[in-house]
């Protein structure tokens, strides 16, 4: 069996691999998204390298990052760089690349779980793969002449083209995320070259925001899959963790600006992420515009109590509803805003205790009060009227009264203004403290949307992204 086209290498099946099995696998795969438009000179090819991909990949599950491993990463590379060689077509490109960066975030989680960095050489790059996918996209929404372009590339149906494009971003972010990722571990644990692994670790981040943001704001935008976007919230915070938390504090004014500028971007495309809005008040700390909290916090907050989109999901009970509707009426509420920003954790004792401050302070104010009223009424008179003078000018004993009695009624206006402040503090805090409380076990919804890149509420996250974009939130 060969590629019978003019200029075309035949690959000749080994005889003992001729099994029905394996003429199927490469039929189908001639046919199928990720092939090169039916050269079997690209299928063989592919499916040699997949083979090697799978030998290095037990490897590494068994061995770790040993040289036997090494070397098999290294053959594998080789076998991509040999089928890319052979794609005549975007459609192969893709796929080559698709495969090489699953490997390549294979490896980059390894290195940052067992804590060691071989030399593996490879002409890929996450540069390259967005080179593709770009040329990829671009010519499969054109039209010529009546022409879509993902016929014109060879695509059968305009999904399949999306699928490919799909896969192919979603190897890009994971790469992405795990090279960032391996960079922050060697900060933490090189500290001498913290500053260059942090920034190493930003500079992907922010290239994948930069991906994101230009296709997610196109026409194209279809071509973005739904977990593209929690991707970019944990790119957005990564950017500022990086800057703010793992360099060794070699940080300008104007990068820990932007840093704190990536938290909102985060917290606008995730704004479940209950520790996020504490990390934000802690960089404008840093920078002494705590003041600019609310500011800042308030329009993410209204934009998530305000979505329509938001609503529909808790009305109809979908996956996650409960929590959502916990952190929903968490933001739609400013004191629990506030708590979000500058409570700790740890700190609802002491929330709970500054509350019975509060009302302690209540309780000696409106002793204060009693007193005072009990005073005046000792006096025997009640209107506060001008006091009278003798010919002397000194205050007659009525004028006295009177002076002590207007004195008095300031000092009860004031306990009074007092009272009403302590007991609008104490409704807000006694009503904010256990919605706050409740927000502390929502943390697991990070943890599942980051392990799941099909959960359902990638599709919310969408969905919202585009909402505020349009200005359409009720």
């Amino acid at each position: 069996l060969y590629d019978g086209r003019v200029g075309a290498h035949p690959d000749v099946i080994p005889v003992e691999l001729s099994s029905r099995d394996y003429l199927q696998r490469i039929v189908t795969r001639l046919d199928g998204p990720e092939s090169d438009v039916g050269s079997l000179t690209f299928t063989l090819a592919l499916f040699e390298a997949s083979k090697f991909h799978d030998r290095a990949r037990s490897l590494l599950a068994e061995q770790g990052l040993s040289d036997e491993t090494v070397k098999a990463l290294r053959v594998s590379a080789g076998a991509y760089e040999t089928a890319l060689n052979r794609a005549e077509t975007l459609q192969g490109e893709a796929t080559v690349y698709g495969r090489v960066l699953r490997q390549l975030g294979e490896v980059y989680a390894a290195k940052q779980r067992l804590g060691v960095d071989p030399d593996i050489q490879t002409s890929f790059t996450l540069e390259g793969a967005i080179e593709v996918f770009d040329k990829l996209a671009r010519d499969g929404a054109y039209v010529d002449d009546g022409v879509e372009g993902w016929q014109a590339l060879g695509y059968e149906r305009r999904e399949a083209w999306l699928s490919t494009l799909h896969r192919l971003w979603e190897e890009i972010q994971e790469a992405s995320l795990n090279a960032a990722d391996y960079y922050l571990t060697r900060a933490v644990e090189q500290r001498h070259l913290a500053d260059d692994h942090a920034r190493s670790a930003a500079r992907i981040h922010a290239r994948y925001l930069s991906f994101f943001h230009k296709f997610a704001t196109s026409a194209n935008r279809a071509a973005v899959p739904d977990s593209a976007y929690f991707a970019a919230y944990e790119a957005a915070r990564g950017y500022g963790d990086a800057m703010l938390a793992y360099t060794g504090g070699n940080v300008s004014h104007a990068e820990m600006k932007l840093a704190t500028q990536r938290y909102v971007s985060a917290l606008k495309l995730f704004p479940f992420d209950r520790k996020l809005w504490h990390g934000l008040t802690a960089a404008l700390e840093r920078q002494g515009r705590e003041s600019d909290y609310l500011d800042l916090a308030r329009p993410v907050a209204e934009a998530v109590t305000g979505s329509r989109h938001v609503d529909a999901w808790i009305e109809n009970g979908e996956i996650g509803a409960e929590t959502l509707a916990i952190l929903r009426r968490a933001l739609a509420d400013s004191q629990v805003l506030v708590y979000l920003g500058f409570a700790e954790e740890s700190g609802v004792a002491e929330l709970a205790a500054s509350l019975d401050e509060l009302k302690q302070r209540r309780d000696e104010v409106e002793d204060r009060l009693t007193a005072l009223t009990q005073r005046r009424e000792s006096i025997g008179r009640t209107d506060g009227g001008p006091a009278s003078i003798d010919e002397g000018g000194a205050p007659t004993v009525d004028g006295i009264a009177e002076l002590r009695l207007a004195d008095l009624s300031r000092e009860i206006a004031d306990a009074k203004r007092l009272l009403g402040t302590l007991e609008k503090q104490i409704d807000a805090r006694t009503r904010a403290l256990p919605v706050y409380q409740a927000t502390l076990g929502t943390d697991g919804l990070t943890d599942d949307l980051r392990a799941r890149r099909d959960h359902p509420m990638h599709t919310l996250l969408r969905r919202m992204y585009h909402e505020q974009r349009s200005g359409r939130a009720r």
